[in-house]
This record gives C-alpha cells, sequence and structure tokens, in this order.
C-alpha cells in the first residue's frame, strides 16, 4: 500500500513515539492501546454560535464516512467467520470458491481502506493540529492525538502485511480478523475522543476543516 514507508504520521508530536509491539509467537502482535485514562481533557464546554459550530460538524461528517466503512469492514469479517462454520467435506468443496471470492474482496476493501485512514491522519497530522497546537491550552490535546495516530498507524501496517498474507486458511484470516477488531476499537475511541476536544477549539479560533 501506498503508506509503506511513508514519514511517521504524528510530525507534529512533541510525545515520545510508542515502540513497536513485540510479536506474540502467534503470527500478531501483542494489544496496543491508546492510554485512554491518560487522555487530556481541556474542552469546556463553551457554547458556540451557529458558525462556530460549522468546523466541529465538518470534522464529524468525516469521521461518520470512516465509521459507515468500518462497519461494513468488520462485517465483512464476520461473513467471512459466518462462512466457515460447519462446512462438511462435501460442502467445503463447493464453499471454497465462495470463499477465496470473499477472501479476495475482504483484502481489497482492507487497502482501501487503510489508505483512507492514513491519507486522513497525515492532513490531520500535518495541517489541522500544529492549529491547533498553536493556542497553549489545546496543545496537550494536539500532541496525544498525534501521538495515537502513531499507535494506529502501527495496526494499519501490520493489516496491510495480514492482507499481503491473507490465503484461504484459518491462522492468516485469524490474525487478519484480530488486527481488524483492534483496528475498530482503538479508532471509534479515537474518532471519538477527537470530535470532544477539537470541536470547541476549531470554532472559537475559526479553524478549518
Amino acid at each position: 500500500m501506498w503508506y509503506r514507508g511513508c514519514d511517521n504520521p504524528a510530525v507534529t508530536s512533541t510525545s515520545p513515539v510508542p515502540s513497536p509491539p513485540a510479536p506474540d509467537g502467534q503470527g500478531g502482535t501483542e494489544r496496543r492501546h491508546l492510554a485512554e485514562d491518560a487522555r487530556p481533557r481541556v474542552a469546556m464546554g463553551v457554547p458556540l454560535t451557529p458558525q462556530q459550530r460549522v468546523p466541529g460538524h465538518h470534522l464529524r461528517m468525516i469521521h461518520d464516512a470512516l465509521r459507515r466503512e468500518l462497519a461494513e469492514l468488520r462485517e465483512r469479517v464476520t461473513a467471512v467467520e459466518r462462512g466457515e462454520a460447519g462446512i462438511g467435506d462435501v460442502r467445503q468443496s463447493i464453499s471454497h470458491l465462495t470463499m477465496r471470492t470473499t477472501f479476495e474482496t475482504l483484502g481489497s476493501f482492507c487497502g482501501q481502506y487503510c489508505q483512507v485512514v492514513t491519507l486522513h491522519h497525515t492532513i490531520e497530522d500535518r495541517y489541522l493540529f500544529p492549529a491547533v497546537a498553536a493556542h497553549a491550552a489545546f496543545r496537550p490535546v494536539a500532541d496525544k492525538l498525534a501521538a495515537e495516530h502513531v499507535t494506529i498507524h502501527e495496526v494499519l501496517v501490520d493489516l496491510d502485511d495480514a492482507v499481503l498474507h491473507l490465503e484461504d486458511d484459518e491462522t492468516s484470516f485469524r490474525r487478519l480478523s484480530a488486527l481488524v477488531h483492534e483496528l475498530a476499537g482503538m479508532l471509534l475511541s479515537h474518532l471519538s475522543y477527537e470530535e470532544d476536544e477539537l470541536s470547541e477549539p476549531l470554532g472559537l479560533y475559526g479553524i478549518g476543516v
């Protein structure tokens, strides 16, 4: 995928870059965390005018598109899991073609989704977060969000690798499935935190999205 070997996405963060997780011995990685309990909470719930709420609404619209695509990705993983259940000797040979088509479709979708998420994060790291960090009160939030992008990027790279090595066997699919669920948990939490904390500074300081 095009983001392989790209610049570290957290180009604006002053926070330490987390080390890659160690292998767990089963073809995947140990589960990573976003340290949600360490997230700075700065937004004070300042009333915003309709015009000031526009950037926050725009941000949510972008995030909602990511959420919809993530839901579709998870559904495709679940569909593969359902397709593997209870296949007998004869049905297994018939189902094999269906399974192969499903795997190929899933792999293509995973690749496209990884590109979309990485592009969105790169834009935020290079333009949005520096603008927010220019206001001292919100700099800890911008740094934390950028650091979380690093961890999410690690999952995307691992997911890309899992897609490249995806075969119609249980082991490779189990790895991909685990990574999709890991990405989902992280990304949904990250998007919500970003909306909660950035809508206010975006509106107060006129920062476009």
